[in-house]
């Protein structure tokens, strides 16, 4: 550092915001792997493509171990407003 110098910028501020949330997408994936990983397999960025051809982009998917389990869908939103109800219901 330079003398005179009195702050630093960190590293990290210098990020695109789509690597903020790409890291953001990994982070609730660390998470669920750690608290999950005995019931459920993580995967991040997951395309799943329905019969009909229609892809659907998934944040974060979680696969059951077992035939029991049902597969969980995280749709991960870093944003600094709260979510709206339209982007609730279009996972309904």
């Amino acid at each position: 550092m330079a003398s005179g110098s009195s702050t630093t910028t960190p590293a990290r501020s210098t990020n695109s915001t789509v690597e903020k949330w790409q890291d953001f997408e990994r982070l609730v994936a660390a998470i669920h792997e750690v608290l999950n990983s005995e019931d459920y397999t993580v995967e991040s960025n997951v395309t799943i493509t329905e019969p009909s051809g229609v892809a659907h982009q998934i944040d974060v998917l979680l696969r059951p171990r077992t035939t029991f389990g049902r597969p969980i869908l995280v749709s991960c939103k870093a944003w600094s407003a709260p979510v709206g109800v339209e982007h609730v219901r279009e996972w309904s």
